[in-house]
């Protein structure tokens, strides 16, 4: 009797669980096969789920969804549907999941910033306020051109320290890329062993360990409760709230410890931002906005453009047929006598057509920043209910073996037309290339961060003959690390100095 009356309640439990759990919404459609309570959380949950949607979509379609215990996932996986979504119905899905990002809603203290927030008058005004302070930094050239250059400088030194022997290169591309990044936020270089510098790192390495697709922590965003019982990725989300209290307090000091004057940048576009809002009667925007903001622009910068530049490195050791090729425009155009400038690009098609072939080969944001629908809408015939996520698998969209010839070989020559020229803005690749997101929510900073590859990709070449060190590894992007930024495999490379008169 009492096995009875104890199998009964568990029955019972479990149909109360499937009653809370289960799916809202009738969505039409398809979803992988998952387990009948939680879904397919747990298969999503594993290293590189971009290639996870990508063979999924092969079996569903280049639209499918996923159930993560009750709630649905919308997976984009083809140009159609991404720039359906992005382009065409850009306003439909200019939201974000936050209510879904038990994560991001915490860490965020369930404030506005211009990257996890959805459109409201607040987030369009805070948008608004930084699309014009980040213009007024790009249009000015030459500051732009002096930034990176000052610090493309000390990384031609530190290479050239190392004498031609194989080193990890990692650390030194890592610290030049933050210290490019401070000087953009705040106008500031700083020694890589400050305690403000290490407090940059620590907030834009941890935030990549917290949050999106590929993050540790996932089952948080659906399992809120979790956070009572001493989970790992919960205690990692407090202590960034912390570091990012404390960095915000000393880059506020340091602020106004200068005046505009000061030093060779001014303030940044941090400082242009606080001044805005302190000499403002509208207080739309609060501080705290603009202090999420901040971490918003030191994640979106430095790790992208610092692996990036990894990834360049051991692409021009595997396909040393390339690194010959660039190097002779640089000879060509830039010669031995002066450093490159951003002025040389419009005479420089192979370089511009190398960056943008590497953007799409490693596709390092592979799976995108998460939308939402802001209403209910539809895609190719399935409607998409208001509130649903929707998950851009650029992997996907940059490696169809449909539309791309031969995805998986870093071929330059793609972006180049008949007569060696880079193809127009209206050509259907460089269409079907999306590395900066698309339509209402596109990244701010694209143009700076071309650029910002621009001038390290050419300045490493001019400089070195990029060589296999004693640690070599596949450039194949397939092999990338997890995580919401993938990763080349660590590796040693030997920079061979062939312009030593340069960068001295």
């Amino acid at each position: 009797m009492v096995f009875a009356t104890v199998a009964v309640c568990i029955a019972a439990l479990v149909f109360l669980a499937y009653l809370v759990f289960r799916p809202k919404g009738n969505s039409t459609l398809p979803v992988p096969e998952g387990h009948w309570l939680w879904g397919n959380i747990f298969q999503f949950s594993c290293p590189r789920s971009d290639l996870l949607a990508t063979r999924w979509s092969k079996e569903l379609g280049a639209i499918f969804r996923l159930r993560l215990v009750n709630k649905n996932y919308v997976i984009l996986n083809d140009y159609n549907s991404i720039h359906t979504a992005m382009v065409k119905k850009s306003k439909d899905f200019a939201g974000r999941p936050m209510h879904h990002g038990n994560r991001a809603r915490y860490l965020y203290e369930y404030e506005t910033s211009i990257f996890v927030a959805s459109p409201s008058p607040q987030w369009k005004a805070l948008r608004k306020s930084v699309h014009s302070k980040v213009k007024m930094y790009e249009a000015g050239l030459n500051e732009v051109e002096a930034v990176n250059m000052s610090v493309i400088a000390g990384l031609i030194g530190d290479f050239r320290a190392r004498n031609g022997e194989a080193f990890n290169p990692q650390d030194n591309i890592y610290n030049a890329v933050m210290n490019i990044i401070c000087v953009f936020l705040v106008g500031k270089k700083y020694r890589i062993d400050s305690e403000i510098f290490q407090l940059f790192k620590k907030v834009e390495q941890t935030t990549l360990t917290v949050l999106g697709p590929g993050a540790k922590g996932a089952e948080l965003d659906v399992m809120w409760f979790l956070r009572f019982f001493g989970h790992k990725t919960f205690k990692k989300l407090t202590e960034l709230r912390q570091w990012r209290r404390q960095l915000w307090a000393m880059t506020k000091q340091d602020l106004n410890s200068r005046t505009e004057n000061d030093g060779e940048y001014g303030k940044g576009v941090i400082g242009a931002l606080l001044e805005s809002y302190q000499g403002s009667d509208d207080k739309l925007i609060k501080e705290i906005n603009i202090m999420l903001t901040f971490q918003d622009l030191i994640f979106a910068g430095t790790s992208t453009t610092a692996n990036s530049t990894q990834a360049f490195l051991n692409l021009m050791i595997n396909y040393p047929e390339v690194q010959r090729k660039l190097q002779a425009e640089v000879d060509d155009v830039i010669g031995d006598s002066r450093p490159v400038s951003l002025k040389d690009r419009a005479m420089m098609p192979y370089t511009r057509a190398l960056i943008f072939e590497l953007l799409r080969y490693t596709s390092i944001v592979a799976m995108g920043v998460p939308h939402m629908a802001s209403v209910d809408s539809s895609l190719d015939g399935h409607v998409i209910e208001k509130g649903t996520p929707v998950i851009t698998n650029l992997w996907a969209l940059h490696h169809d073996e449909a539309f791309w010839k031969d995805p998986f070989v870093f071929r330059p020559e793609r972006f180049l037309d008949s007569d060696m020229q880079l193809l127009t803005a209206d050509h259907p690749y460089r269409k079907h290339l999306m590395p900066f997101g698309a339509g209402t929510r596109v990244c701010l900073g694209e143009s700076l961060a071309l650029g910002r590859l621009f001038l390290l990709f050419t300045s490493i070449t001019q400089i070195f003959d990029i060589k296999v060190g004693t640690k070599k590894v596949d450039a194949d992007a397939r092999d990338y690390l997890s995580g919401v930024i993938l990763q080349s495999p660590a590796y040693d490379v030997r920079l061979v100095s062939r312009n030593e008169h340069l960068f001295v």
